[in-house]
């Protein structure tokens, strides 16, 4: 079916007004011919074509093949251009499956674009007024907005606003630090913030800067054409491409930056000591559980939720789903005591509630009976958080399938950071006899809020989850969850990581890659079975030189040394001094050297 006129003449004049033109094909008008014959068929500069794609187009068995991307018949260079674009109407129900095909292409990037209604008046409303403002915004931001979902936070963000007061002598500060306990909302309230504000801004970016690595890796990638269009693009050096977005960022006002889990030592000394001195143009926002940030920096401590707040929002979220009792109100404020308003924790017992249609009461004698069964992994020395918290988590995880179950302890065991869809294919996990096709578990575990589906096609665990799942593995499980990633990242990682294509795709696997270096070089081969160690060994040795290799590529030489040489020893270990691989290793680390 056509794209809707309403969306189709809002987007029509949205383009126009930047100069670029946008045309409408039927997937069947591009026949045999390539994009770039297209193209110059045409003769246009700025281009925008609006493919539109009819469920006879993608037949069910191009769906499970791949060849839906490929029918489009784009070739490697037909859009390089920057001012060139492709627009494509994807049936809604075929919609998630194309964008994991076509993420899979490193050549080929893609972007899923929503508007708000097909009514005439939300159609003129992307170019004359109301949303005009906010659609000039340019953000990476990766959640939606709760809207009216987002309670007891109003004191938070009018606090938010008045330290950060719009650009110019009227800001009380430039930098304001979020603190709190993880699970908190630190996260939720600065994306809530940022959609609220969104027309004060011109820009507003958010960066993970849980370490200095990945602040670096993450403001660089800014540089690219897709966000502030900076020369040089993205195959310059990592380090040239940093310092023209702080360079960018230095010379403009009005645009807002979220540092998002600035928690370590390291990554908060990186931030104070070589960024926030060059970010004095706009507003830095910093999510956080480090605290000594100095003078530079405003701290802003969120507490968990008020108790009567937490109480109204779990009895309203849970209304049409669980049964009622008389003392509703009661439960629900006892079951908001015992987690202490932990806004991830209430949101967690809702949605078990709203899946399983408990009563309050019978979710509290859950809870009290879950909490007397930590005694095998909790241990409240090393974990900070009270114990029904962690009730919470057993009692979500003890109701899961066995699937369920072995995906979210597969993630468990990578980074806290967002997994990208396409990592996510079939795989054998330890306990399950055959392979399974993971994409369905994770769409049930997001429907269960156990998973948070984000806008930039990934998944999330919260780090607080993962902590607790971690401490709940035997530790003789731990490396066959750990093997079991790394055979899903050997499939995932691109091959030619020097090359600029693969880059964006490398910068998705980066932290996971590093998660399990850390992970597998941690078992000690002593302590393992050798033929599970030698399984954990040969897959680590993939990781450590693609990683290396990308590293390299991006101008990170002395971090990528150690990766090279570790690998190179795996290599002598595993496969003998003079094997091929060996010779491989060596390469790699001599080129480095040279």
């Amino acid at each position: 079916m056509p794209p809707p006129s309403a969306w189709s003449e809002a987007l029509g004049d949205y383009f126009r007004q930047r100069g670029t033109y946008m045309e409408h094909l039927r997937i069947g008008d591009l026949g045999d011919a390539p994009a770039h014959n297209l193209l110059r068929r045409h003769m246009a500069a700025d281009h925008l074509f609006s493919i539109v794609i009819t469920p006879d187009d993608l037949p069910d068995a191009a769906l499970t093949s791949g060849t839906s991307v490929a029918m489009l018949n784009i070739h490697r260079d037909s859009f390089r251009d920057a001012n060139l674009g492709l627009l494509l109407w994807v049936p809604l129900q075929r919609a998630r499956r194309f964008m994991d095909l076509a993420s899979n292409l490193s050549d080929y990037r893609t972007a899923e674009l929503e508007l708000p209604s097909t009514s005439p008046d939300a159609s003129q409303a992307l170019t004359k007024g109301g949303e005009a403002k906010t659609a000039s915004t340019l953000h990476n931001l990766p959640f939606r907005s709760l809207g009216s979902g987002f309670v007891g936070r109003q004191t938070e963000m009018q606090q938010l606003h008045d330290l950060l007061a719009s650009s110019g002598s009227g800001a009380i500060t430039d930098t304001l630090a979020l603190e709190g306990l993880g699970g908190v909302g630190k996260t939720r309230l600065a994306i809530e913030y940022a959609w609220s504000h969104l027309a004060d801004y011109t820009h507003i970016f958010l960066i993970r800067a849980d370490s200095p690595e990945s602040t670096r890796s993450g403001l660089a990638g800014l540089a690219g054409p897709e966000w502030l269009g900076l020369p040089g693009g993205v195959e310059s050096p990592e380090s040239e491409r940093l310092e023209s977005v702080l360079t960018w960022l230095g010379q403009h006002p009005k645009w807002l930056l979220i540092l998002d889990n600035a928690d370590d030592p390291k990554a908060a000394a990186y931030v104070s000591d070589h960024l926030l001195p060059r970010l004095k143009t706009g507003h830095v926002l910093l999510t956080t559980r480090y605290q000594r940030w100095g003078g530079q920096v405003q701290g802003l401590k969120l507490s968990p939720l008020l108790e009567d707040d937490a109480t109204v929002w779990l009895l309203n979220a849970t209304t049409q789903h669980r049964a009622a009792g008389v003392d509703d109100a009661a439960h629900a404020r006892a079951i908001v005591q015992a987690v202490a308003g932990l806004p991830l924790a209430v949101e967690q017992i809702a949605a078990w509630i709203s899946h399983h249609g408990s009563s309050l009461r019978e979710t509290l004698q859950n809870l009290q009976q879950e909490d007397s069964a930590l005694l095998s992994w909790f241990d409240p020395r090393e974990i900070s958080y009270p114990r029904p918290v962690a009730a919470v988590w057993q009692q979500t995880v003890s109701l899961l399938s066995k699937e369920e179950a072995a995906v979210v302890r597969l993630l468990a065991h990578l980074s806290p950071q967002p997994v990208p869809d396409f990592f996510l294919t079939e795989a054998q996990l330890p306990g399950m006899e055959e392979k399974a096709d993971l994409w369905p578990i994770v769409r049930r575990l997001q429907d269960r809020s156990i998973l948070t589906e984000r806008d930039d096609r990934a998944t999330q665990l919260h780090r607080l989850w993962i902590e607790l799942e971690r401490r709940r593995t035997p530790k003789v499980e731990q490396p066959l969850w750990i093997i079991a990633a790394l055979g899903l990242m050997k499939r995932a990682l691109p091959l030619e990581v020097d090359d600029v294509r693969t880059w964006p795709r490398m910068q998705l696997l980066e932290a996971h890659c590093q998660q399990l270096i850390e992970s597998t070089v941690h078992q000690s081969a002593h302590s393992l079975e050798r033929n599970t160690w030698s399984k954990a060994a040969r897959g680590l040795i993939l990781v450590l030189n693609q990683l290396g290799l990308f590293w390299k590529s991006q101008d990170r030489l002395a971090e990528s040394e150690p990766l090279f040489r570790k690998s190179l020893a795996l290599c002598e270990t595993e496969y003998g001094e003079h094997s091929p691989r060996v010779v491989n290793a060596l390469g790699n680390l001599a080129a480095l050297l040279e």
